[in-house]
């Protein structure tokens, strides 16, 4: 049996960019899931059963802290993200992680939410889902 290489997630940012040329990480990501669901629509009849493929979608569900100060030119804020769910703004995201992963696709932010917990940090939760294939090809 080989011995199975791992990866620590906080090895692999989340990048997000409204013009697929610039991507700046999320900031304070906590967690990042990558969700994808190819449609099977099985159909059985007296000739046999069989399988008809539908769309593939696919969703990321994004966590993080609410950081006031992030750098602007390498980071996004949760903040800035609410911004993008609030306008409907077509954004690009991208896990990236040298010739290992490799995960990019357009589409929106919906489902923001911020918390704002007594004795806890700011934090906010978004989902983005996708407005086309997901791109996994390096």
């Amino acid at each position: 049996m080989s011995t199975p290489t791992t990866l620590q997630g906080k090895l692999v940012p989340l990048a997000i960019s409204t013009d697929d040329i610039t991507y700046r990480n999320v900031v304070c990501k906590k967690v990042a899931n990558l969700n994808l669901d190819s449609a099977v629509n099985k159909e059985d009849t007296d000739c046999g059963s069989f399988a008809g493929l539908g769309a593939v979608n696919w969703t990321v569900d994004i966590e993080g802290l609410l950081n006031l100060t992030p750098e602007g030119a390498t980071e996004v804020s949760g903040g800035e993200m609410l911004g993008y769910a609030n306008n409907q703004t077509l954004v690009y995201i991208k896990f990236l992680y040298g010739t290992d992963i490799y995960r990019q696709g357009a589409g929106y932010l919906s489902n923001y939410t911020e918390t704002f917990e007594t004795n806890s940090l700011v934090s906010f939760t978004c989902t983005f889902t996708n407005n086309g294939a997901l791109d996994i090809t390096l």
